[in-house]
């Protein structure tokens, strides 16, 4: 299911939720008290969404339990859930174009229906413990509310999990969101008193307004103090990461080599998912995820890169990245070019011997072919696969070349592989060979070089006897191990 479709049904069901409690309006204040602290609960909500972005992925909820709890303990009318939700909408909407450079409608409207039903449960459970408990004081008000702010902030943690909006230990996150927001309740004890002892409303609007300032005050300078360092450790965190990478390109052997460690550098650096894309390739960072919204920098030449995270390192280094990857995957792409280039001359030139020997006629290339895919099948190297292709394609020009005159490889600058192949080509793995070697003393190159001959000669008499040659001459003449995989890959 799409995101924005689940957003969507768990919006409608929390909806539905709301409306399972009864409704009542335990409002004793005055028109003016009550308009004022509607007004006042709404925009605190608003505020603790818009502070909540700025606490990054170490703190899933940060205020908001004790923000709602605050305005439940003040017993206010019908109309406060109107508005929790649409300033909820709003702040979250906020936070998604912000985070996210995206509208994020149905996200928005998840939040708002978790906070319109999350303040209607703490409405509930703020009553019943009071009843429970049978006093107004201090104490008694306290527990109330820090009990209900434990319930709310387990299902508020619980929502941050489950949607993957936040990343982490769940118990890590809900025991520091418990002991913050517990903490920070004792600032709303004041108004929940005057709430249930009737006092005059300038006295309430003033006990509960600076409450609620209190709560939003300690949490922003909070955020404040510890930005500094966060920020400090989070940049050279991301230096690193980008210095390590550049060392990590040089040994990536193709772009999906590469997109990996691009994709793994900047995950250890910002703690986040990561995708990225070229010309057709496409790598996520542990398991996919829907990059449709997300923060990504496009290059030029192909090269996009998505991250989840609105970490203030991230403008200023995204790019950094994505250019420093570029000029490789763009020097494997010249790399391959030029390799597929000289393969293409080599096959050339073999052609134009074998048309010289119609019974040659593109044998080398099948050869060629055969011994590649055999050294695949080892997980050989592509060092060793090219090596062993170059022998299948040129093994020929030792029977032969053009004016029909022995040919010998001891003058030519081959690799060792290559040469080793056609040198030891005609062993034969009971040891009945030119060399006498036997087993394991041949070459692998040399064995494969010599199955694969073998099985492109006789399959010119059909597949039938090509397979039945093989088996009657493994174990003296060839490799029965290599036989097997080779007939495995012939199928």
């Amino acid at each position: 299911m799409k995101s924005n479709s689940r957003y969507m049904l768990l919006s409608l069901g929390l909806f539905f939720l709301f409306f399972v409690f009864p409704l009542e309006s335990p409002s004793v204040h005055s028109n003016a008290t009550t308009l004022v602290l509607t007004l006042l609960a709404a925009s605190g909500i608003f505020l603790a969404r818009i502070l909540v972005v700025c606490s990054g992925k170490e703190d899933p909820v940060g205020i908001e339990p004790a923000v709602l709890v605050a305005a439940v303990s003040w017993k206010l009318p019908l109309p406060i859930y109107p508005l929790a939700f649409f300033f909820t909408f709003a702040g979250s909407l906020i936070n998604l174009i912000r985070v996210e450079q995206g509208t994020g409608f149905s996200k928005a409207l998840f939040h708002a229906s978790l906070f319109t039903a999350l303040l209607r449960l703490g409405a509930l459970l703020y009553q019943l413990f009071m009843e429970l408990l049978n006093s107004n004081s201090a104490a008694v008000c306290y527990t109330a509310m820090a009990s209900t702010a434990i319930v709310i902030t387990f299902f508020r943690v619980l929502s941050a999990r489950l949607t993957g909006t936040r990343t982490g230990s769940f118990r890590r996150n809900l025991a520091k969101s418990v002991t913050f927001n517990t903490f920070v309740m004792l600032h709303a004890v004041p108004g929940a008193l005057t709430a249930m002892n009737s006092s005059s409303g300038t006295t309430f609007m003033t006990n509960a307004g600076l409450g609620l300032f209190a709560i939003l005050f300690i949490q922003a300078v909070s955020l404040r103090v510890n930005r500094s360092e966060h920020e400090r450790t989070a940049e050279l965190d991301t230096v690193l990461n980008l210095q390590a990478l550049f060392k990590k390109l040089f040994t990536a052997k193709t772009p999906m080599d590469v997109l990996t460690n691009l994709c793994q550098s900047i995950s250890d650096a910002w703690q986040c998912r990561t995708a990225a894309s070229w010309k057709g390739l496409k790598y996520y960072h542990g398991e996919a995820w829907n990059t449709e919204g997300a923060v990504y920098c496009s290059h030029p030449q192909g090269l996009t890169v998505w991250v989840d995270t609105f970490m203030s390192t991230v403008p200023r280094y995204l790019k950094s990245f994505v250019n420093r990857t570029v000029p490789v995957l763009c020097g494997l792409e010249a790399e391959k070019s030029v390799k597929q280039t000289s393969w293409e001359s080599m096959e050339t030139m073999v052609s134009l011997l074998e048309a010289n020997h119609s019974e040659f006629a593109g044998f080398s290339r099948r050869v060629a072919k055969t011994a590649w895919q055999l050294s695949s099948a080892l997980n050989k190297n592509e060092w060793f696969m090219d090596c062993a292709r170059l022998s299948g394609l040129i093994h020929i020009m030792n029977l032969t070349d053009l004016d029909g005159s022995d040919t010998g490889f001891e003058n030519m600058s081959l690799p060792d592989i290559t040469l080793q192949a056609l040198k030891f080509q005609h062993e034969h793995w009971g040891g009945t060979g030119p060399e006498g070697l036997k087993e394991e003393e041949i070459p692998l190159e040399a064995r494969i070089l010599s199955v694969s001959i073998a099985w492109e000669k006789a399959l010119k008499s059909g597949l039938e006897v090509a397979v039945r040659d093989l088996k009657m001459r493994a174990g003296t003449l060839y490799d029965p191990c290599l036989v097997e995989i080779l007939l495995e890959l012939k199928g």
